[in-house]
């Protein structure tokens, strides 16, 4: 097989300072802030130091001070005013504290998107070798596993589908061919590496004639981000709050494939919330 020189280019963000405020992880009835129209608070707002939200009769919230691993549960109507030591009551209501398994967690910016993005530069070839498609992956995303599985569209008319696994540097860690399947969990044997960059690509034919070509590129997650997120995995009978915050960790890390997937349980049990219609879309 001819090798191909890969390039990858990844934008990484800067570290950002220190969460100022809180991170609404669970929301239900008509919750407003600084005096703003009732239900302008949505799931993922960031409520700053200062601000203030009213909760009318039968309203909950939830928000998560990342900086300190503190969750607060807003049950009774009233107004609160969020403050660096955390919420406190304004007119008698209560705020309940509980302890998250680990504090001085990274700002979640869902709205900006902060998340890894990469570039796919392929040099030597007459055509691109990689035909991207939403349908595959990993694609453009990190993942939690050293032995993720590689998925592609099913075609019955493809005889054989030819894989093939790149390094950043463009060394060839994996070449195999296999037969009536469109997934493949990559073996330990291609010793991919926590923290490290990948491509792959899955072409398929039929009797020698070719058809289509997917793939894209993705990488590890390092090991010490990947400790972090195990100690927040929901189990399945979680609070919506504590599913909705392992997403957003997700995301955040990078992990925007496995994240989408928590947003479009979250989104089954709540199809009319505009901010999970949004998050759980591809």
């Amino acid at each position: 097989m001819k090798k191909y020189a890969v390039l990858l280019t990844f934008a990484l963000s800067l570290p950002f300072p220190a969460a100022a405020g809180v991170l609404v992880t669970d929301i239900g009835g008509r919750v407003a802030h600084d005096g703003q129209a009732a239900e302008s608070v949505q799931l993922m707002a960031e409520l700053g130091d200062g601000s203030s939200v009213t909760l009318e009769s039968g309203a909950h919230l939830v928000a998560v001070d990342l900086n300190s691993g503190r969750e607060y549960v807003f049950s009774a109507p009233g107004r609160y005013r969020i403050d660096k030591s955390g919420p406190r009551a304004l007119d008698g209501g209560k705020v309940e504290t509980v302890a998250l398994p680990a504090s001085k967690l990274p700002v979640v910016k869902i709205a900006t998107g902060r998340v890894a993005q990469a570039t796919l530069v392929m040099r030597g070839a007459q055509k691109k070798p990689t035909t991207q498609s939403v349908s595959a992956s990993p694609l453009n995303t990190a993942v939690l596993t050293t032995t993720p599985t590689l998925l592609w569209p099913a075609n019955s008319e493809a005889s054989a589908i030819h894989i093939t696994l790149l390094d950043s540097a463009g060394k060839l860690l994996l070449q195999t061919t296999v037969h009536n399947v469109n997934a493949f969990p990559l073996p330990t044997e291609a010793k991919l590496q926590a923290g490290g960059h990948y491509v792959w690509q899955a072409r398929t034919e039929r009797e020698g004639r070719p058809l289509a070509e997917y793939g894209g590129e993705f990488s590890v997650l390092k090991s010490a981000e990947a400790e972090r997120l195990k100690r927040f995995q929901p189990t399945a009978s979680a609070e919506f709050s504590r599913r909705a915050l392992y997403a957003a960790l997700l995301m955040e890390a990078g992990a925007k494939e496995e994240a989408r997937k928590y947003w479009q349980e979250l989104r089954t049990e709540r199809p009319d919330d505009p901010a999970l219609a949004k998050l759980a879309q591809p």
